[in-house]
């Protein structure tokens, strides 16, 4: 399924998140590499936001009773995508359980900067392919 939609600026949350050792040990395990440390955001349409939802629903892989120094850490799921037709580098959308997003926006983690070898801006184009 081909999801389009536009970059926005994100809250610089993701980036302190994907750094902590409990979900960089996730992310790397499913990227097959580091992750770069944060999250390309992604706003899609509301009814795309309704068919994502449904697909972390059936599909998705949760990652639950996750802890970082003996604190309970937000619950994930993630399913697997390619972003702008970059099939060399593994990328995930994820889905904090604990998120203040609408289901309109969509946060991708992937091994590489992605709004470097896009060259994308605020507001610039982009399709996912899940």
């Amino acid at each position: 399924m081909k999801l389009t939609g536009v970059v926005q600026e994100g809250k610089g949350e993701g980036a302190k998140f994907i750094s902590l050792p409990t979900y960089d040990k996730i992310f790397t395990k499913l990227l097959g590499s580091q992750p770069f440390p944060g999250t390309l955001n992604v706003k899609i349409s509301e009814e795309d936001g309704r068919v994502v939802t449904e697909l972390f629903n059936k599909k998705g892989q949760r990652f639950e009773e996750l802890y970082f120094q003996n604190k309970k850490m937000g619950d994930i799921i993630v399913i697997p995508c390619e972003i702008g037709g970059l099939s060399n580098h593994k990328s995930v959308i994820v889905r904090p359980l604990l998120t203040t997003h609408h289901i309109d926006i969509i946060e991708i983690v992937s091994s590489a900067h992605i709004r470097d070898i896009l060259n994308l801006k605020d507001q610039d184009q982009i399709t996912v392919v899940v």
